[in-house]
């Protein structure tokens, strides 16, 4: 496979030019904006797409590592202590609320009217 992502960073998708496009969040980007939905996933303005990339980034860079730390150690995965444990627990718990204190106030995470691209990595991430 590294032949198809030279960079190691998968998914990779190659596209029909050729070309490789790679990482979950650059796919979601490329497929959106190529599409004809009826719902922009990627958001319609500028600033729409900017929310929604703040977002992405959001669940990938932030969330997704402490998830993932406490989960992975809980099955067994990886080691660490239980200082990392811990930190990567109550981390967790304060991303989560401030996810609830967001939905409090707004139905999707970009705060449009529409689902976006963000909304589906963050559902994925957590179920």
């Amino acid at each position: 496979m590294k032949d198809k992502s030279p960079l190691g960073i998968f998914p990779t998708l190659e596209i029909p030019s050729g070309q490789l496009v790679s990482g979950s969040s650059a796919i979601c980007r490329y497929i959106t904006t190529k599409s004809k939905s009826y719902f922009n996933l990627y958001g319609s303005t500028p600033e729409e797409k900017g929310a929604v990339d703040s977002w992405l980034d959001y669940v990938q860079f932030e969330l997704e590592p402490m998830l993932c730390t406490w989960l992975y150690m809980v099955l067994g995965h990886i080691e660490g202590d239980q200082q990392l444990y811990s930190t990567a627990v109550k981390d967790t718990k304060a991303a989560l609320s401030f996810l609830d204190k967001h939905f409090e106030k707004n139905t999707f995470l970009a705060g449009g009217k529409y689902y976006t691209i963000a909304d589906a990595a963050l559902c994925s991430l957590l179920f």
